[in-house]
This record gives C-alpha cells, sequence and structure tokens, in this order.
C-alpha cells in the first residue's frame, strides 16, 4: 500500500493493524513471550539455547523422558500450533491433558480430518524453543493463529472452536485462533481417539 496507503487508512484501521502487528509479534517471538512469563516462574527457566533436554532419551516428544523443549505455557501453545502433519500438510487441534513428574506437560493432538491421534510431552521450564519436531510432523514457518489450549477439555474435541475462542481469548487478549477448529470431523476424531486408548 505504500505511503499514500497509510496516509488514508482511518485511525481504527491503523490501531487495528498495530494490534494483529503486537499480536503476531508476541505469537512468533520468544523474547516477547518470555516478557509475559510470571516472574517466579522465569526465574527458574533454563535460559541456554537447546533443542533437546540433556540426557534425554526415547522418541523426541513422544515419551516423557525425552519431552519437547518450550518457554513457558504460550511456548506450549505456539509450538504445537505450528505443527503440520508431515505427509499431508494437515493440520492438528490439542488440549492439555495435565502434567506429570512435577514439570512434564501431556498434551492430546487430533487432526482436523480425525484420522491422526498423537499425545506429545513438552517441558515449559526453558527461555527458548527447540527447533527439532516428533518423527511425522514439520513446523509452519510461523504461529498464525492459536490451534490448542493449555488446560483440560472435557469434551475434546466436542465444540472445540467455542472453547478455543475462550481460552485464547483469556491467554492473548484476543481470540486469534484457527477457525477450522468448527471443522474437525467429531465422529471420525471420536473414533480414532477410542481406538487409539483401546490400544494402549
Amino acid at each position: 500500500m505504500g505511503f499514500f496507503g497509510n496516509l488514508f487508512k482511518s485511525k481504527k484501521e491503523k490501531e487495528l493493524e498495530a494490534i494483529f502487528n503486537k499480536i503476531n509479534l508476541i505469537l512468533n517471538s520468544d523474547e516477547e513471550q518470555n516478557k509475559l512469563l510470571p516472574k517466579a516462574l522465569e526465574k527458574i527457566c533454563d535460559s541456554s539455547p537447546t533443542n533437546t533436554i540433556p540426557g534425554a532419551i526415547g522418541d523426541f516428544g513422544r515419551t516423557i523422558t525425552n519431552p519437547i523443549p518450550v518457554n513457558g505455557p504460550l511456548g506450549e501453545i505456539t509450538y504445537l500450533s505450528r505443527l503440520l502433519i508431515q505427509e499431508t500438510g494437515e493440520k492438528l487441534f490439542f488440549h492439555r491433558l495435565g502434567s506429570c513428574n512435577d514439570h512434564i506437560d501431556v498434551y492430546e493432538m487430533i487432526s482436523i480430518s480425525g484420522n491422526y491421534y498423537d499425545v506429545l510431552y513438552l517441558d515449559m521450564y526453558y527461555l527458548h524453543k527447540s527447533r527439532l519436531v516428533p518423527k511425522g510432523y514439520i513446523l509452519q514457518d510461523e504461529v498464525t493463529t492459536i490451534r490448542g489450549i493449555n488446560s483440560f477439555s472435557s469434551n475434546f474435541p466436542i465444540n472445540f472452536k467455542d472453547v478455543l475462542m475462550a481460552q485464547t481469548e483469556k491467554m492473548i487478549g484476543y481470540p486469534c485462533i484457527d477457525t477450522d477448529a468448527k471443522n474437525i470431523d467429531i465422529k471420525r476424531a471420536l473414533y480414532t481417539i477410542s481406538l487409539y486408548k483401546n490400544e494402549h
């Protein structure tokens, strides 16, 4: 749009643009996310950049002994919101099942088609995010919208768009959600989840 485009923008348009730019910065910058960490949490986070936790063993991201290092609760959300299925490029939606070993968070993932299910383990006590991904995934270049929450959703993935909207607004102050959450194939997703749980 250039200089003249900016000249004729209304005050409201400029304010909205500034808000979107700030949200985009927060979603894609470890430094900006770390500014939002509670001071008590920031003090106990490891500041050394790492892709894997020293001494980790097992399948990266899929075992409690090799969780994905990320920077705080927002770091968990933004890391998982960039994940796509490698084979298809399909989006995933997620919620937090809970924690284990005092500091490892467990996330349940389902693809939009409902055909793909996974459980991933993350360690949020770092000031940087891993650049690695578990097998079968790729990372989007940047976070454009949020696809999950860092709390438990009892009916996941039923009505997940509404849950996602409320939780994201509370966490970020703006409901910058992936609206494809309304397109999750619920019937297929519930079947896939039950199949996984019966096998494990």
